[in-house]
């Protein structure tokens, strides 16, 4: 997202920018970073996640195994701290993603309503969203 702003997905849980200045501004101490490198953030407990080139991805069919587990585990640790974590990624379709996948399995909103809940959130065209990662998503709900 290239928008310096946050939106609130679900209590503690956040999607957007990544800016010093927008974390420290909400008391944001936990990152997952999801992007095709592996970033540092000083002072920020973070959780990289890698994935393909962010512009590959986007124009392919390529799955890209995104580890729904792990992101999700790491989210769980930091709200039993009473915490907040910042989803931030270079692709929105990749931060839509993993709010979905945690809705998904902690919360037990179905599919259907679990990908129009989080699209309006984040006022996103669901055109948008590449087949291949909703696709993704829904083999993680079914499993």
């Amino acid at each position: 997202m290239t928008e310096s702003r946050l939106i609130e997905i679900l209590p503690h849980i956040y999607i957007g920018n990544c800016s010093d200045e927008l974390l420290e501004h909400n008391n944001i101490t936990n990152i997952i970073n999801i992007n095709s490198s592996k970033k540092n953030y000083q002072n920020y407990n973070t959780l990289n996640i890698a994935v393909t080139e962010m512009e590959e991805f986007v124009h392919s069919d390529d799955f890209i195994n995104l580890d729904f587990n792990t992101m999700n585990d790491f989210i769980v640790e930091i709200l039993k701290k009473n915490e907040k974590v910042v989803i931030c990624d270079n692709a929105t379709s990749i931060a839509f993603a993993g709010s979905c996948s945690f809705i998904l399995k902690f919360i037990g909103m179905s599919f259907t309503n679990t990908i129009t809940y989080v699209q309006r959130k984040m006022n996103l065209d669901i055109k948008t969203i590449p087949q291949i990662l909703i696709f993704q998503l829904f083999e993680y709900y079914t499993k």
